[in-house]
């Protein structure tokens, strides 16, 4: 992505703070709403994983509207897809030309993929077990990383001895956290599993395809234009997910759904987050990166607490200990894996 060099968003620690503040604050508050609405007639939030009780529908109710036998998950990433895909169109309108989507597609397929699947199950797990657990649950991300680069022996070289050291803290941390939360569901965990495998696949799938998008004919793909693919994917994959969810599974129980401007809050939070995202790490090194992305996690979290006093559990000792143990470890192992070129 290329930017002025008088624009205030070149400025590495600028664009940091806004790319936490954007994820921990605007994402946060507009997910969590979205996922934990009532619907048109409810007068309260329910505790993540909660039944809200609904009178029966009317015939004009919103419940007669297939949204409303989607399940959150999956509307709320339909929504961030549609929206993001709309706002990158407008951004990059001169570059989003037919012929160069053409080529820049078919090598984002996979990374698109994981991308879906690491939106969708993190979804999941929110709506299952709330922000806290989630979030503790996916600083396990270096752990499986390094579970996969054993079953799937790569040319990338292990990382040294002290990062490997650092997982112990991080797996420990996700346990004492896990096992002390009120609001810990198996469910959600899975969830957050699988979400962090989604976004290992990202990662390794992501330097596969950048390095393949630099043999393109009109060239690398740049950050918002990155982006602009992969929502494409993903929305194509989200909308094959609901057709499935409603002509061949059984849907959930009818919910009213959100009203439309909260999903598109939550739309606009969604590509403002992955735009700053994008541009944060062209402008820093994998390690500052890393960082930042750890205490970004922390700040989630502690906006959730802040945000949602009544349906977060509160933190206890025990768990809040967990939670620092665990940031603390994926700290640790950016700063040694990155110390040696890793």
């Amino acid at each position: 992505m290329s930017l002025a060099p008088a624009s205030p968003l070149a400025s590495p620690l600028l664009a940091g703070a806004l790319f936490v503040l954007s994820s921990s604050l605007l994402t946060t508050y507009t997910t969590t709403s979205f996922l934990s609405h009532p619907g048109v007639r409810g007068s309260s939030l329910p505790a993540p994983g909660a039944k809200s009780p609904l009178s029966p529908p009317s015939p004009l109710s919103p419940l007669s509207s297939p949204l409303s036998s989607l399940g959150r998950p999956l509307l709320i990433t339909l929504y961030r897809y549609a929206g993001s895909l709309l706002l990158s169109l407008l951004s990059l309108s001169p570059r989003a030309s037919p012929a160069r989507l053409s080529g820049t597609l078919p090598p984002l397929f996979v990374p698109a993929l994981s991308l879906f699947g690491a939106n969708l199950f993190n979804n999941f797990s929110l709506a299952e077990m709330g922000i806290s657990n989630t979030y503790t649950t996916k600083c396990l991300i270096p752990v499986l990383t390094l579970l996969l680069s054993l079953l799937a022996p790569s040319s990338d070289p292990l990382p040294p001895f002290p990062a490997l050291l650092s997982l112990l803290p991080v797996s420990l941390g996700v346990f004492l956290s896990s096992s002390t939360s009120p609001s810990f569901s198996r469910r959600g965990f899975l969830f957050a599993l699988l979400s962090c495998l989604g976004q290992v696949s990202l990662n390794v799938s992501s330097k596969r395809a950048m390095r393949l998008s630099s043999l393109l004919p009109a060239g690398p793909i740049g950050g918002l234009e990155c982006q602009l693919n992969l929502v494409l994917l993903g929305l194509l994959f989200a909308l094959l997910k609901a057709a499935h969810s409603l002509v061949s599974q059984a849907p959930p129980a009818p919910r009213p759904p959100p009203p439309p401007s909260l999903g598109a809050a939550a739309a606009a939070a969604y590509h403002v987050e992955y735009s700053l995202s994008f541009l944060y790490l062209s402008l820093v090194s994998p390690l500052t990166f890393s960082v930042t992305d750890a205490v970004r996690r922390l700040a989630i979290i502690l906006a959730g607490q802040a945000f949602f006093p009544g349906k977060e559990a509160r933190l206890g000792k025990e768990n809040a200990a967990g939670m620092l143990l665990a940031l603390g470890g994926v700290l640790s192992y950016s700063f040694f894996s990155r110390a040696k070129g890793q």
